[in-house]
């Protein structure tokens, strides 16, 4: 009988698993010639890239707002944790947030990856939580 932890542990996973798909938006052959510029989407400041590079395919922009987010999510962490970080006492705390949100962020973003390289257009795991936030403000 699985304990209470890896129920709960299964749950979280099923829900952040449970992401919208919204492949069947875009042409095939949209998917098929913007694969690599959707990639690089999910690599930092590249994300970028295909903002200007493929700024005629929803596929490659579909995968660069959402690596945007990504990368301002990871800059901003970056920053205000690691200055926090340097509270003495309190700075070990903001050390261990700051970096178990970058791994997050990388986490989320090799999830990006392996959808591209899928030829799939799925929304990240906490991203839609985060733009829903984000529109409200």
């Amino acid at each position: 009988m699985p304990n209470k932890f890896s129920q709960t542990l299964n749950r979280i996973m099923q829900v952040m698993s449970n992401t919208r798909d919204d492949t069947d938006r875009f042409s095939p052959s949209d998917i098929e010639q913007n694969r690599m510029m959707a990639l690089l989407s999910y690599i930092w400041l590249c994300c970028l890239v295909p903002m200007f590079a493929a700024k005629n395919s929803p596929y490659a922009l579909y995968h660069a707002r959402q690596g945007l987010i990504l990368a301002i999510v990871e800059t901003a962490a970056a920053l205000v944790l690691g200055l926090l970080a340097k509270i003495p006492l309190l700075g070990i705390i903001f050390a261990i947030a700051r970096f178990l949100l970058l791994l997050t962020c990388v986490v989320l973003s090799l999830v990006g990856i392996y959808n591209v390289l899928n030829n799939k257009a799925r929304e990240l795991p906490l991203m839609g939580l985060l733009t829903q936030y984000i529109s409200k403000r």
